[in-house]
């Protein structure tokens, strides 16, 4: 009877083992895909080619820089009911983020490089951008979007 209750334990702390290794595999391997969207070598940009539209289809392009952990314009203006793209240029080394909760815009913006992205605002209000990394918010990278 001892001989059967230890292979049971045994066998239930295999299989605990087993839990715990894939837990760490895959906890480790949705960070590695977070951080490598964040520097720019896997798009996560939401809105992805395939969504993207044509240049009669745009009414507003708005070109947003970053430099020195902030963003050159404080306040950006758009109308309601039109589609605006942003023309995001990160020139840090580090990756920033641009970032409207209101319309769960967040969109990565790798080191050193330029990404678009297409949205229409339709509520006119103010509304926060940000950028969502750590530490950002605090050096300052924040502003206004006004829609019109």
């Amino acid at each position: 009877m001892q001989a059967a209750e230890h292979h049971d334990r045994a066998a239930g702390s295999n299989l605990f083992q087993g839990f715990i290794i894939f837990f760490v595999i895959a906890t480790a391997s949705a960070l590695f895909v977070i951080v490598l969207g964040y520097i720019g070598l896997l798009p996560l940009n939401p809105f992805g080619t395939s969504d993207r539209l044509s240049a009669s289809d745009i009414s507003d392009e708005q070109h947003v820089v970053t430099e020195d952990y902030r963003f050159a314009a404080e306040v950006i203006k758009v109308q309601a009911g039109e589609t605006v793209r942003l023309v995001l240029d990160n020139e840090d080394r580090l990756p920033h983020s641009f970032d409207v909760d209101e319309w769960d815009l967040h969109i990565a913006m790798p080191g050193n490089k330029q990404v678009t992205a297409e949205f229409t605002p339709d509520l006119p209000g103010e509304y926060r951008f940000y950028c969502g990394l750590p530490g950002h918010v605090e050096a300052g990278m924040v502003g206004t979007l006004i829609v019109e």
